[in-house]
């Protein structure tokens, strides 16, 4: 699973780039190459709007095993408190 390390700075900041004033014009010549001229920016920027959208579910959807996958790293690193010992900071932190 180390494909999920840094996974989410890296789509940030592939998702940021996307936004550039260059990217988004030239993104904004295609689909007016494809649709024509009456293609504006506004319909660029919620296709975009779109996409951050399903990214934000995807994320949402993929937290299961990014927790897992983290937990796992924090029982091999020794430094790290058990996990019942975590839980049982945040249960003191939250006043439980």
């Amino acid at each position: 699973m180390s494909e999920w390390r840094h996974w989410g700075a890296d789509m940030m900041e592939h998702f940021d780039e996307k936004l550039s004033p260059r990217n988004l014009h030239d993104s904004l010549e295609e689909y007016q190459y494809e649709f024509g001229d009456e293609f504006t920016i506004q319909d660029l920027l919620k296709i975009q709007e779109m996409r951050s959208k399903a990214l934000i579910a995807a994320a949402i959807n993929d937290f299961p095993e990014f927790l897992v996958d983290q937990i796992g790293l924090a029982q091999n690193d020794y430094s790290m408190p058990t996990i019942a010992k975590g839980m049982e900071a945040i249960a003191d932190a939250l006043g439980g």
